[in-house]
């Protein structure tokens, strides 16, 4: 596995490009983030994804797992019983599992199995560790209630943050870990690990400056060297294979290079798909576009040969 770079060349993406450059100026994830109406936001957020196109054959019910609700995305014909655990983005403060039908609908429609996407607490009125307790609660109960079955976790932005503390927590007190993690566009640092500067940055959704009012209104007073809240800092030595997209010249760019080097230098075996000319989280949120299918069926062929290769 290995460093890719593609590049967006379809006039579905430079449509999509078009209208996330409107909607960012709406949706406000820059320096002023913490003077937004948040509940203005996540009404606009969660319009934005209303409208994403949704793949035929699939079906949607709620459910609660670990005292968490949860959307549930299946196929009307469900191969066995592995699940696919995808943990929505939004900054940690915007963003619903419900208004995410899109990409859950083509993660059960492709891959034939249920898609369980957490409700999670959101900042700043539930900052750091509300939502990582709630996910892993889920994650818990998922292991709980399908004994049997594998789970492959997914997440984007903020939700990539996430999975990969979910997956960390899974590791740390001993319980089945997935069988992989896909990441697009991952917030991984809070510490200042990272260095995000210094280089061409063109990010409609996550302005550079957005880090600041992010911290504060996510983290709080925890400490920012915790690996659940800064998971470039975990322990990778025996975290699952990991698939990771970004755009190109996106502000979380060097999240993603950073989280590739940590896993492999764990010895993990790990892909970052890096794509010009796309946009902040393209993988989870560009359906209507050929390269975001093609990430989705590279994504699900990960998680098909890892469930075949997983070990209970």
């Amino acid at each position: 596995m290995a460093i890719e770079v593609r590049e967006a060349t379809s006039r579905e993406m430079e449509r999509n490009k078009n209208l996330v450059g409107k909607l960012s100026k709406i949706l406000g994830f820059d320096e002023n983030l913490d003077k937004v109406n948040i509940k203005r936001m996540r009404r606009m957020y969660d319009l934005s994804f209303a409208f994403l196109p949704r793949e035929k054959g699939v079906l949607y019910k709620k459910s609660n797992f670990g005292g968490v609700t949860c959307q549930i995305t299946l196929s009307k014909v469900c191969k066995d019983n592995h699940i696919l655990m995808y943990i929505h983005g939004g900054g940690f403060v915007a963003g619903s599992a419900a208004s995410t039908k899109g990409y859950t609908s083509m993660l059960a429609a492709f891959s034939g199995r249920q898609v369980i996407a957490p409700e999670y607490r959101r900042a700043p009125d539930n900052p750091f560790p509300a939502g990582v307790n709630d996910c892993f609660e889920v994650y818990k109960a998922i292991l709980e209630k399908y004994p049997e079955s594998r789970v492959a976790l997914l997440g984007d932005s903020a939700g990539g943050n996430l999975a990969l503390v979910t997956a960390l927590k899974a590791i740390d007190e001993g319980i089945k870990k997935p069988v992989c993690v896909i990441t697009h566009s991952p917030v991984v640092d809070f510490s200042g690990n990272v260095e995000r500067t210094g280089r061409t940055i063109q990010d409609a959704i996550v302005k550079i400056g957005c880090e600041k009012p992010m911290y504060d209104m996510y983290v709080g007073g925890a400490d920012t060297k915790n690996p659940y809240v800064s998971p470039i800092l975990g322990n990778y030595k025996e975290f699952p294979p990991v698939y990771i997209t970004c755009d190109y010249n996106e502000t979380l760019n060097r999240d993603a290079h950073a989280l590739y080097q940590k896993v492999t230098n764990a010895g993990v075996a790990a892909t970052l798909v890096e794509v010009k000319n796309a946009y902040h989280a393209f993988g989870a949120l560009a359906m209507s576009t050929p390269e975001m299918r093609e990430i989705c069926r590279e994504t699900i062929d990960l998680i098909e040969k890892c469930l075949h290769n997983a070990t209970l």
